[in-house]
């Protein structure tokens, strides 16, 4: 099992990976990484891979192709929870991808704003996984 994490490179998708990360060690268990692109031209893989080297600090990674929500609910489909930074507005529920993984993952997702500007404050929320009482 693991904690999957949304990286687009995008300041809330940064601090996505941040939490990701706190929410690995404190459920004991490890943390993938995926950068999904649109087109599987060579240079978008390319900068996908640059993207994720930069970015990720010895974790799993995976690079994909494919729609970003569709690919990053598959992948959720073995994990712990989904990890996603909100789009470029800024709206936690706003976006294709962030809707897209709500309605299709089967774990609990976090979505995390840029909290890494500074002078704003850092706010996720937590959507368990369909089904699952709360």
């Amino acid at each position: 099992m693991a904690v999957i994490v949304g990286l687009d490179g995008s300041p809330s998708s940064i601090a996505a990976l941040r939490r990701g990360r706190e929410e690995a060690v404190r459920r004991g268990v490890g943390l993938l990484v995926v950068h999904v692109v649109q087109e599987a031209g060579e240079d978008v893989r390319r900068e996908g891979e640059r993207l994720l080297a930069h970015f990720a600090d010895g974790e799993r990674t995976l690079l994909l192709t494919g729609p970003a929500g569709e690919v990053l609910s598959c992948q959720a489909s073995g994990g712990d929870a989904i990890v996603l930074g909100t789009g470029f507005g800024g709206r936690p529920l706003e976006g294709a991808t962030v809707a897209a993984v709500l309605h299709a993952a089967p774990c609990p997702v976090i979505v995390c704003d840029s909290g890494d500007l500074a002078g704003r404050m850092s706010w996720s929320v937590h959507f368990p996984a369909p089904g699952a009482r709360v």
